[in-house]
């Protein structure tokens, strides 16, 4: 079930409008995920006709800023760390294998990069393979959690909604039970969008919505 703010920026994003209506934004708040919302908004007569809109579903590059991390820009626990036999980062990318990496008891493979975030929109892309599940945990403040997603592929981003600037922002990531195998090239984050909020709205940080 997606979040208000979700739904809102689905509009934004596909059709260049917000809602028309409370009620219609209730009636799309119940899709599983970022990704089946814009399948639908796709749809509306909006998207087709409206000039403005077809400019908003371009490449988020050309509307506002793009961070590229590479595996240099993250940290590693021991026994990932370095450039021994276990070590993930390999070849400028991060490489998991179970038959390889299953035995070992630290459950995270990687964190970082402790960078400051302004309010606004983000998609997250992770670019790379991934075979089983990956728990994606996204904090601040050193910790602070803000929102946990499994992944079972990279096929979609990741939207995030922050209220707020956010300092010290880690992505997380996590090995389960049923991953196989994970290499990540880049994970690439466009901010799609400002986002502005005053009174009791105002220091929030939303959740996360994972786009299967």
């Amino acid at each position: 079930m997606l979040t208000r703010d979700e739904v809102i920026w689905g509009f934004r994003y596909c059709l260049g409008s917000d809602p028309e209506s409370e009620n219609a934004i209730r009636s799309h708040w119940n899709f599983r995920n970022w990704g089946e919302l814009r399948e639908a908004l796709r749809r509306f007569p909006e998207f087709v006709r409206n000039a403005a809109a077809a400019e908003m579903a371009s490449d988020p590059i050309s509307r506002g800023d793009r961070l590229i991390f590479g595996p240099d820009h993250f940290s590693y626990l021991d026994p990932y760390a370095g450039d021994g036999e276990h070590a993930i980062r390999c070849n400028g990318v991060i490489e998991y294998d179970v038959g390889r990496h299953g035995e070992i008891d630290e459950p995270v493979l990687f964190f970082g990069p402790y960078i400051c975030l302004d309010p606004g929109v983000y998609l997250f892309r992770f670019n790379g393979n991934l075979q089983g599940q990956l728990r994606v945990r996204f904090a601040h403040r050193c910790g602070v959690p803000i929102k946990e997603v499994t992944l079972e592929n990279f096929r979609e981003p990741l939207c995030l909604v922050l209220r707020q600037e956010v300092t010290d922002f880690e992505v997380v990531a996590g090995k389960t039970p049923a991953l196989r195998s994970l290499q990540i090239e880049t994970i690439i984050v466009d901010r799609i969008g400002s986002d502005r909020y005053s009174g009791e709205d105002a220091g929030k940080v939303s959740a996360l919505s994972p786009v299967s």
